[in-house]
């Protein structure tokens, strides 16, 4: 037996009889004992799956009973990767074109409406940045000004007035002519994530989690693909 002790490190183990009818074994090193030689909690495969088909629209309670966990588990499997995972493009500096569209959700309840803000770069078709908030120019403002950082050619928006009062005219063009590719963007989110389905049947109950599945869908579907994840498969 290989198992390292966590306290000291050591490897030196012997047999310390039994408990329970369980075999109990004992660091030399150290002098602790301890039962359970097996790693614990879930595989690698089996978290990879659970966010797999999060991804591919799923929903939480339905991924549990296929891989045989609680809905719980899973939620924070999704989380965890997101988090560690959790990156937004950085500028190359090349000139941009950004087309900007509000996509509908809802927060806890159908009462409670919450827009994601997204930016899409027209010619690469890559989720930029996004913001989550109500439809005021304020939480437009805080989206731009992270956009800011973008040589940015022109913005391209719809005819929301809070875009003219946000962005400088010379760099706005309003016409829903002009936003096709974030449309587009928005199509296939709620194409590939059960959580952004129809608002008769689904709502979130965190904008942690909100944010975190944007970033899981710009991750794995719009800046990158799921190679990844399913080489842990």
């Amino acid at each position: 037996m290989d198992t390292a002790c966590p306290h000291c490190s050591g490897t030196h183990i012997v047999h310390n009889g039994f408990i329970r009818n369980v075999r109990r074994w004992l660091y030399r090193d150290c002098n602790r004992t301890f039962i359970r030689t097996t790693p614990r909690g879930q595989p690698v495969a089996s978290k990879a799956l659970a966010v797999l088909l999060y991804t591919h629209g799923l929903s939480l309670s339905a991924i549990g009973k296929i891989v045989e966990v609680s809905t719980v588990t899973v939620l924070r499997w999704v989380r965890e990767f997101a988090r560690e995972h959790y990156a937004k493009p950085v500028p190359d500096g090349k000139m941009v074109i950004i087309e900007i569209d509000e996509m509908w959700h809802y927060l806890k309840k159908k009462l409670c409406p919450v827009l994601i803000w997204k930016a899409v770069c027209r010619t690469s078709g890559r989720l930029l940045d996004w913001e989550i908030g109500d439809r005021s120019a304020a939480t437009l403002q805080r989206l731009i000004d992270r956009l800011s950082k973008w040589p940015v050619v022109v913005y391209c928006g719809d005819h929301w007035d809070a875009y003219a009062a946000v962005i400088p005219e010379v760099q706005l063009i309003q016409s829903k002519t002009v936003t096709d590719t974030v449309e587009r963007n928005n199509c296939l989110q709620r194409q590939w994530f059960k959580r952004f389905g129809r608002k008769s049947i689904m709502v979130s109950k965190s904008l942690e989690m909100i944010d975190l599945t944007m970033a899981l869908f710009a991750l794995l579907h719009v800046n990158g693909n799921a190679d990844s994840l399913i080489s842990l498969l």
